[in-house]
């Protein structure tokens, strides 16, 4: 049996469910199906919810404090700081809201793109946010701290859609199950398996994921990255 399952990071970091707009191909970005069941949100339910831009929209990311934003490895690669902003405190990717430079791009040092492992990026803002309704930091897991399996957790990000009604132009947000780690690297094995720094989380039978455009965004639980 295939299961259709979101690949996550075990920081909550969503991967890609296709290939991602900017940077290489790799097939573990077509494990998924694209947001579907979903909700359009407003950003003050999600404050920490932010859209990477380079010639648009790319990926998303979290800010976990007034001068970082979390993101993904693999939306970070090879980007130079000075073509990057950060689109903040907007519920549309291409509206509202404000735009904040990059002054560095970090990409985890262990970070392999084949096997997506340690797929993690920091990118320090050029300007301090002030928080607010629409502009805050989400909180951090203390450590080794992680829901239990079939765990509801919350997925959001400017994605592509399958439903040509739903509109990918404002942030949406949909529900999924944490998976099990062994069913899940059973069901990985062959683009590699999953690793200690990754979670699964999603349908077997599909119907609600994220999708292009959605990785580096957060995944949390009770308001927890």
């Amino acid at each position: 049996m295939k299961f259709q399952l979101l690949l996550l990071f075990s920081i909550a970091l969503c991967t890609n469910a296709s290939t991602i707009q900017r940077g290489s191909f790799n097939p573990r970005y077509t494990l998924g199906e694209r947001i579907v069941g979903g909700n359009a949100v407003e950003v003050k339910d999600f404050p920490h919810q932010v859209s990477l831009q380079s010639w648009g929209h790319f990926c998303g990311g979290s800010v976990i404090s007034e001068n970082y934003v979390l993101t993904a490895g693999h939306c970070a690669e090879g980007q130079q700081a000075s073509t990057l902003k950060v689109r903040v405190g907007s519920s549309y990717k291409s509206k509202e809201g404000f735009f904040v430079g990059v002054e560095k791009v970090t990409v985890h040092p262990k970070y392999d793109s084949k096997t997506v492992d340690y797929d993690f990026a920091l990118l320090k803002l050029n300007t301090t946010l002030t928080f607010g309704e629409n502009v805050r930091a989400v909180k951090l897991p203390e450590q080794d701290q992680t829901p239990s399996t079939g765990t509801r957790c919350t997925v959001s990000g400017w994605g592509n859609t399958l439903n040509p009604n739903e509109n990918s132009e404002q942030l949406r947000a949909t529900k999924v199950p944490l998976v099990d780690q062994e069913e899940c690297n059973e069901a990985y094995q062959g683009f590699y398996g999953v690793t200690p720094r990754m979670v699964c989380a999603g349908y077997k039978n599909g119907g609600k994921d994220s999708c292009q455009g959605d990785s580096g965004g957060p995944l949390t639980h009770n308001g927890v990255l």
